[in-house]
This record gives structure tokens, C-alpha cells and sequence, in this order.
């Protein structure tokens, strides 16, 4: 009984976001989403893609997590990042979020991302960069519990198709100097209609970050849910050898915790990271990027 009501409350949190999972990716993950000002990388797609401006070579990118170590709680995304000269480089995501109980499918969540980043200004010392991001999503219910409780003989609840967009900016002074804003939702879809109608909530971020030297980089990120509470977010990038960096990240409001270590080559990128909750367990995620020399 506690874990079908753990299920059920889960559920109702995803279904008051729907594919807006502030932690996607490694960066993301180990940072404790505190990205939003860091140089270009698969991260940009979901959490700023003004950042893909910087991008010179093709990427693939595929994560898997169980959020909260739960094996009913998949959550998988998938992307590639295109540079083409001229008119700015491309992205496309995928993500997959579903809730499930005994074989059946609570809530799942799909949403393709088509973004892309290009410069407004760059000379020898400063850039600013301007980025968007699609977001095509659809959200299934499955079954009503039905007389035998389980779903078994329940009614199909039915789907909902949003589209959202995603805004981003970037600047950097002397590549050490960065600032970053992202505004997820900009356009605020809206789920239902009438008296149900719901509007998908909409993020604001603003952050910044310093690389000193070469090897290290620390960002500080405040991020607001507007309507809610402030969130402040802190992460540390340490490039320990030529393959091997480390990662850590802090976040108030609730207070979490975030690490992970990267082990590159010249085109393979292995990452794990963790990421603790305040009262449910720890989420681990592996992400795999393979990158093609242009």
C-alpha cells in the first residue's frame, strides 16, 4: 500500500511538469542544474540552448536514470547537436518519462526538442549569443483503476499534445567571464480545457560562471519556478587528468546534493553521476557521447 501511494504521488508531480526535468544530462545531474552559464555541450539542449552556438563538432549523446533508484520510474533522453556554418548550429532531443504499476502505465511522458543557437556579437574578447528551443510534447494517462483497482479493467483516461518554447541567452568576456539566462516555457502551453484548463508552469534562470584556469570552472545559478520560491544552485568542474574530470553540485530549497566523474578520449565520453533528494533516494544516471570530428 505505501508504494502505490509513493506511485501515486510521484505521478501527480510529473504530471505538473510534464518533460520539464530540471537535471537532464550529466552536467545537469552532477551540477545540480547549475548550467545555464557553462560553455556549450549536450546540456544546452535542455537547459539553455543559446550555449550551442559554441559547438564545432557533431554530437551524440544517449542518458539512462531510474529516478529516485526506482525501477517504475524510467527516464531516458537522447540527443544530437548539428553545426552548421552560417546560420547558427542545430539540436534535436528526445526525452521519455513514465510512471508504471504491476505492467501498467500510470503516465508517460514524450516531448521531441528542435533547438538552435547562433551569435549575435563575437569578436577577440566577447560573445553574446541568442538560442530557442521547440518543444513538440505528449503526455498519456492510461487507465482509470477500474473495479478491480489495479487498471486492469479501467477506462483510457486520454492524451494531451503541447508545444512549448524555450528561450536562451549568453554572454562571455575573455572566455573566463560568463553569464547566462533561460526561460523554459516561455509561451506557457496549457493542459486542459475550461474550468480543468492548467498552464504548464514556467522556470527562470540566471546564472554565472568562471573559469580561472584551465581545468576548472565554478558556476552559481538562481532558478525560480515563477510564482515560487527561489532555488540557488552551485557547481565545480575539475579536470583531474586529460580524460578524467570530476564534478560536484549544491542546491537549496530543498537542499541536494550532486557529483560525477567523465572519462574522455578524442571521441568517446563515458559519464556517471548521482544526484541525492532531501527524503527520496538517490537518482543515478549513466550518459554515453560519441563525437565526429568535422
Amino acid at each position: 500500500m505505501k508504494k502505490f501511494l509513493f506511485i501515486i504521488l510521484i505521478s501527480f508531480i510529473f504530471s505538473q511538469s510534464i518533460t520539464d526535468y530540471a537535471y537532464t544530462g550529466f552536467e545537469g545531474t552532477s551540477l545540480c542544474g547549475a548550467v545555464v552559464a557553462n560553455k556549450g555541450g549536450s546540456w544546452s539542449l535542455y537547459h539553455n540552448p543559446a550555449g550551442l552556438s559554441e559547438i564545432k563538432n557533431v554530437e551524440f549523446t544517449f542518458s539512462f536514470s531510474k529516478l529516485y533508484n526506482q525501477v517504475f520510474l524510467p527516464y531516458n533522453n537522447a540527443d544530437i547537436i548539428l553545426p552548421i556554418e552560417g546560420i547558427g548550429n542545430f539540436g534535436i532531443s528526445i526525452q521519455e518519462m513514465s510512471v508504471s504499476y504491476n505492467g501498467n502505465d500510470l503516465s508517460s511522458e514524450k516531448s521531441l526538442g528542435i533547438s538552435q543557437g547562433f551569435f549575435l556579437l563575437k569578436d577577440m574578447h566577447s560573445t553574446l549569443s541568442l538560442g530557442y528551443t521547440i518543444q513538440f510534447m505528449n503526455w498519456n494517462l492510461g487507465k482509470s483503476a477500474g473495479f478491480s483497482g489495479d487498471g486492469s479493467d479501467g477506462i483510457n483516461l486520454g492524451s494531451e499534445n503541447l508545444v512549448g518554447l524555450d528561450i536562451g541567452f549568453q554572454a562571455s568576456l575573455r572566455e573566463k567571464y560568463r553569464v547566462g539566462v533561460f526561460i523554459k516555457n516561455f509561451n506557457q502551453p496549457q493542459v486542459g480545457e475550461g474550468l480543468s484548463e492548467q498552464p504548464l508552469s514556467r522556470r527562470l534562470s540566471i546564472g554565472t560562471s568562471y573559469y580561472p584556469i584551465n581545468g576548472v570552472m565554478t558556476a552559481l545559478v538562481l532558478e525560480r519556478l515563477l510564482g515560487g520560491s527561489v532555488q540557488i544552485k552551485y557547481g565545480m568542474k575539475y579536470q583531474l587528468s586529460n580524460i578524467l574530470s570530476v564534478n560536484i553540485g549544491a542546491q537549496s530549497n530543498p537542499n541536494r546534493l550532486g557529483a560525477g566523474m567523465s572519462i574522455k578520449n578524442s571521441k568517446i565520453n563515458f559519464n556517471y553521476s548521482i544526484l541525492t533528494h532531501h527524503v527520496l533516494p538517490v537518482t543515478h544516471q549513466i550518459s554515453i557521447g560519441y563525437i565526429i570530428d568535422r
